[in-house]
């Protein structure tokens, strides 16, 4: 998680300062910002699917924990679809399975007291 953390803090603080320089607001800031995100997160996913397969600095990151392993990534496409959700190095799954547990518990009861 830590690595997960120093790099976001790291792409906001650098992000931040470029943009301060060139006068955009806070608005401008977080539209780009979330957009970055949004872009590295989809970036991350493809090559949790092996999309860059062979590529010797994705592989790198794969095999010290930066991204999401091929490998791991696949468990999350097979029944029950209920594990590894987190596409960049999956250090926040044990937040995200707790997440999903909670909302699936709540639509369950959901379901039994209000029907399908």
């Amino acid at each position: 998680m830590g690595i997960e953390l120093y790099t976001a803090g790291l792409a906001t603080f650098a992000s931040s300062w470029v943009m301060s320089c060139y006068g955009y607001d806070l608005t401008a800031y977080l539209l780009t910002t979330t957009m970055g995100w949004n872009m590295l997160s989809q970036l991350a996913h493809a090559c949790a699917h092996g999309k860059f397969k062979g590529n010797k600095v994705i592989a790198f990151l794969q095999n010290n924990g930066i991204l999401l392993s091929t490998n791991h990534h696949n468990k999350h496409h097979k029944p029950p679809y209920d594990k590894n959700f987190c596409i960049l190095a999956g250090h926040m799954e044990p937040m995200a399975q707790c997440i999903y547990s909670t909302a699936k518990g709540a639509v369950n009861l959901w379901k039994r007291f209000l029907g399908k």
